[in-house]
């Protein structure tokens, strides 16, 4: 996981100096004794800052970037060089254990101290400052050798200005240490197969790292006759495979060409790592294709048709399972997910191929798996799903997810021509999917955009995070446009009662564009805000996950705070019964009145990011953590579906009237019905 480290911004770090020069110090930052310089721009200035670690290793709130600040974080070594040079201007070991002098608890986490002292740089200069974090504190400031490396990350160009609130974001890349191999793959004996076979990559603590390695992963194929070679999806295939990032990692894909003859295995091994246990594959006689996970189960299956539609009660689907040479006799199972589903129906007849014929009374949704003989075949499993023709009834919490090539799908909303639209945060895009799942992309340029709202001129408007600091519009026929530049974090979208479009700014501001590209910002003194949305009352309101607090701005940019020990909260939306609620990163799901009366419902989700209101009256949201989509009624009912999906992340309701979210890690993006 990794993740980017801004100003005084729980579950990241912050270096933040006030260098002298005799102007006034920013609100929040207490410089040190000897702040101002005692002679010139030389002189060494004191840069206090606060590095916040949490209590478990749940993702961060930016799943954009889920963390790599994790909890098992016990010291952090920070390097100050010349830019462009080798020359280290200075380089402290800090203690930032839970026993450390100095740190002290916060909400689900501790608060540590970090304090530096740089000249400011003039004349152009800059430095280049990289950060590690290590499992062990230092030893009398120094970092024991024994010590496991976590994650780094390197903050290129920064110049120190005098007399001015210096801060900056760096990204933090897990180091890897171990790579864990899913399930054994089955491969059937002459027949050609391409399966995914997406592998872990974990630091040394056991986190999984979502997002860019520190370092590369290679893993290798060897077998006897060179059957099966591995590649990631879309490329082409060869002896072995560089992984740089998790989305790597999601594609791995191994090609079988069918001839390795009933004894076969393949063998895997990574390198690059600390742990270097080879993962094996080997062959099954009288077996079909089988994938591992949600991935391989995706794959096409030998002999299985795929689930017809059902319209009504009453019809019959039929499918047909082949196996090479099996003279046995198939079995049937069927699961019930919803509805009443028939019986396990028998087999056509003995041998291959075999046919099984299963006949609904009433809606229902089932799942179907087979086996051949006493070898069960969990992946060969299709669902069966049916209603009535003149609803076409669908059973709630269906999802069907579409794409799998996007690069880290973020934000997502409902555009006024009846299609989603979402950003790219990977590769600088916006994209389109229609409701029937065609997707459209756009741009390639853009810095980072990250969440997304329709507009009142009927466009789409996004921000861009990555350090350009924009605003972007984009037309329905894909005309981008961008203003600002200067802007510090954007973040979270929307539109607003007064006809312009406001937005969070995680340097503590809120911002204001006009429709016209007129910019005006507020406060100042916020943490971290990050979500946003139009109340019901006519005003912002938008959460701060650095203090635990729901706050609300009027047109006017009249900022009140409320509450103050939420647990990360997150994701915001407004209900239908008139209160606004929101996610809190730390497993609850919180409401608040337009009056600051504060309700907590769960609290045993896994890390809800995304929410929005429903066409059926209740809340939806995503859960990051353990990739479910959960819905919550205004009465508190929690209600979770799914499981599978690779980190959901934002959700809006569509003009289809079923729930669509993105799912960050994998690509793609999801539907669901309510």
């Amino acid at each position: 996981m990794n993740t980017r480290l801004i100003i005084v911004t729980v579950l990241s770090a912050v270096l933040a100096g006030c260098a002298g020069g005799g102007g006034a110090h920013p609100a929040g930052l207490t410089p040190g004794a000897g702040a101002t310089p005692s002679a010139g721009p030389a002189a060494a200035v004191r840069m206090n800052g606060t590095l916040l670690i949490p209590a478990t290793s749940a993702v961060a709130a930016h799943s954009r970037r889920p963390q790599f600040l994790v909890s098992q974080t016990a010291g952090v070594t920070v390097t100050v060089l010349a830019h462009g040079s080798s020359t280290v201007v200075t380089t402290t070991s800090f203690d930032v254990s839970t026993s450390a002098p100095g740190c002290t608890a916060v909400t689900s986490g501790r608060s540590c101290p970090l304090v530096l002292s740089v000249p400011p740089t003039t004349g152009g200069a800059s430095y280049d400052v990289s950060f590690t974090t290590y499992d062990t504190a230092p030893v009398s400031g120094v970092i024991p050798g024994t010590a496991n490396v976590l994650a780094t990350g390197v903050l290129a160009a920064f110049a120190v200005t005098a007399g001015a609130l210096n801060t900056f974001a760096v990204t933090l890349s897990g180091t890897p240490a171990n790579v864990t191999f899913p399930a054994t793959i089955l491969l059937s004996t002459g027949t050609p197969a391409t399966v995914f076979d997406a592998p872990t990559v974990s630091d040394a603590a056991g986190n999984a790292i979502i997002g860019t390695y520190a370092s590369a992963v290679t893993v290798t194929v060897s077998d006897s006759g060179s059957h099966t070679r591995i590649g990631l999806s879309g490329g082409t295939p060869g002896t072995s495979v560089a992984l740089s990032s998790s989305s790597d990692a999601a594609a791995v894909q191994l090609t079988y060409d069918g001839n390795g003859g009933a004894s076969y295995a393949a063998t895997l091994t990574p390198s690059g790592v600390a742990n270097t246990t080879a993962s094996t594959v080997p062959a099954l006689g009288a077996s079909a294709i089988l994938g591992s996970g949600a991935a391989g189960a995706g794959a096409t299956l030998t002999g299985v048709l795929p689930a017809a539609a059902m319209t009504a009660g009453g019809q019959s689907v039929t499918y047909t399972v082949s196996e090479p040479g099996f003279a046995g006799t198939f079995v049937a199972t069927v699961q019930t997910v919803s509805g009443t589903c028939p019986a396990a129906p028998p087999a056509s007849g003995a041998g291959s191929p075999a046919t099984f014929t299963l006949t609904f009374a009433a809606a229902a949704s089932c799942t179907i798996a087979f086996s051949a003989g006493s070898t069960a075949l969990p992946a060969i499993a299709a669902t069966l799903s049916s209603g009535t023709t003149s609803v076409g009834v669908v059973p709630s919490g269906t999802i069907t997810e579409y794409g799998g090539s996007l690069s880290e799908p973020n934000g997502i909303t409902a555009g006024p021509d009846g299609n989603l639209w979402f950003t790219e945060y990977g590769n600088g895009k916006i994209g389109k999917i229609t409701t029937s799942g065609t997707i459209t992309e756009y741009g390639g340029s853009l810095s980072n955009p990250y969440g997304i709202a329709a507009g009142p001129d009927g466009n789409l408007w996004f921000t861009e995070d990555g350090g350009n600091g924009k605003i972007g519009k984009i037309t329905t026929g894909g005309t981008i446009t961008e203003y600002g530049g200067s802007l510090s974090y954007p973040f979270g979208i929307t539109a607003g009662a007064d006809g312009n479009l406001w937005f969070t700014e995680a340097g503590g501001k809120i911002g204001k564009i006009t429709t016209g590209g007129t910019i005006t910002e507020y406060g100042g003194s916020l943490s971290e805000p990050y979500g946003i949305a139009a109340g019901p009352d006519g005003n912002l309101w938008f959460t701060d996950v650095g203090t635990g607090k729901i706050c609300k701005i009027t047109t006017g940019g009249t900022i009140t705070e409320y509450g103050g020990s939420l647990s990360f909260p997150n994701g915001i939306t407004a209900g239908a019964d008139g209160n606004l609620w929101f996610t809190e990163y730390d497993g609850k799901i919180g409401k608040i009145t337009t009056g600051g009366t504060i309700t907590e419902y769960g609290g045993s989700l896994s890390n809800p990011h995304g929410i929005t209101a429903g066409a059926d009256g209740n809340l939806w949201f995503t859960e990051f953590g353990n990739g479910k989509i959960g819905k919550i009624t205004t009465g508190g009912t929690i209600t979770e579906y799914g499981g599978s999906l690779s980190n959901p992340n934002a959700i809006t309701a569509g003009p289809d009237g079923n729930l669509w979210f993105t799912e960050y890690e994998n690509g793609k993006i999801g539907r669901i019905v309510p």
